[in-house]
């Protein structure tokens, strides 16, 4: 099959849907199907890269994605020229517009994977004033849940049941949990030396947006409890968003930078070095929609901090491969219990890899390609 996955963005930006997208991509290609990404781009016409196809875009950062001319004779026609058979898009927004258009236009069946609850970001939508989130989020629902496409994927019970009690939606996803690629361990960088990080610290490591819905407020108030019990600890951020300038300000106003640092954003290949230094990785986010960064660790041997939500049960289990907390009193205490038992932490990096090794980007896509061969005649 040639199959086009359509995606707000790509590398070299970094989310869950790129993740999730490029390890279908990866997947898909390692059983002998062609894939082409069509995304947004830095171009002034259609772009053909190898097996990306980039069209002109333009960065709306608040909402993290691109915008793309949806009624361009261009972009049809590069996408045509593609001669694809099945198009799954990974995006409500114009890149998403623009496959739901094509697929009617050329008779192409039409996948959708909805990857995100809508509810948790609509701060972004003017605050919700006057329920523009609201109205936002239905008016997606309907484009790309309801009778605008062949089949519904989701990456979680908890989005299945979500679109299905807010929005009475009667087209039955298939649930497919996202497998994720192994991460590049060849490029060594001695991260130790330069964060100026000792044997005997205990690194507790958050990789994704920096960001209201992703709860920083929580780790960083609870690491500055931390530190007073174990000054041992540090607690590191690897990722961008609209919120890095505020909390580094704040870190260094409350003059504590030498135990909670902010790296940034860093190539998508580089991650793995950050997980090889960490002990453990912590998420307080209620809004995951399946935490991808929860499959990385783990892949990597790193066990979990996690927030109570009921979307980690299909791979987290608590003191098997991570600790589970409710509040900040539970996290402060059980990170520092953790922190001075080294070897119930070994136990934990031992059952981590492990517990990971079925959501891989093969299996990951052969779930996805029972669902294209159902509608592809």
């Amino acid at each position: 099959m040639r199959i086009g996955l359509f995606s707000d963005s790509y590398y070299p930006r970094i989310n869950g849907i790129i993740t999730s997208v490029d390890a279908l991509k990866t997947g898909l290609s390692s059983l002998g199907h062609s894939v082409i990404i069509v995304t947004g781009g830095n171009v002034k016409k259609p772009t053909l890269k190898e097996d990306v196809l980039f069209l002109p875009s333009i960065d709306f950062n608040s909402w993290n994605c691109q915008i793309v001319n949806i009624n361009s004779k261009d972009n049809f026609n590069a996408i045509k020229a593609l001669n694809l058979n099945i198009i799954h898009s990974h995006s409500e927004f114009t890149i998403g517009l623009i496959a739901n258009k094509v697929s009617k236009m050329l008779d192409i069946p039409n996948v959708h994977t909805y990857h995100t609850s809508y509810d948790d970001y609509k701060h972004y939508a003017l605050g919700n004033i006057f329920g523009f989130g609201d109205c936002l989020e239905r008016l997606l629902v309907d484009n790309f849940c309801r009778e605008k496409i062949d089949a519904l994927i989701t990456p979680s019970e908890k989005i299945s049941t979500y679109l299905k009690e807010r929005y009475d939606i009667k087209k039955e996803p298939y649930i497919i949990k996202t497998g994720i690629r192994q991460l590049n361990t060849e490029n060594f960088i001695p991260l130790e030396k330069i964060l100026k990080i000792n044997l005997d610290d205990f690194v507790v490591l958050y990789v994704g947006r920096i960001a209201k819905e992703k709860n920083i407020d929580t780790l960083i108030r609870c690491h500055e409890q931390i530190i007073r019990y174990n000054p041992n600890v540090r607690l590191l951020f690897v990722g961008d968003g609209p919120l890095l300038k505020k909390y580094k300000n704040y870190v260094l106003m409350k003059n504590i930078g030498e135990y909670i640092r902010f790296i940034g954003k860093v190539n998508y290949d580089s991650i793995a070095n950050f997980y090889r230094i960490a002990d453990m990785t912590a998420i307080a986010s209620n809004t995951e929609t399946q935490g991808l960064t929860i499959l990385e660790s783990l892949q990597q041997g790193v066990p979990i901090m996690y927030y109570k939500d009921e979307v980690f049960n299909y791979i987290m289990q608590d003191g098997y491969n991570g600790i589970r907390f409710v509040d900040d009193k539970d996290y402060i205490d059980k990170l520092i219990e953790i922190a001075n038992n080294k070897e119930k932490l070994q136990i934990l990096k031992n059952n981590s890899k492990t517990s990971v090794t079925n959501y891989n980007s093969d299996n990951y896509a052969q779930e996805v390609l029972k669902v294209y061969k159902k509608i592809y005649k």
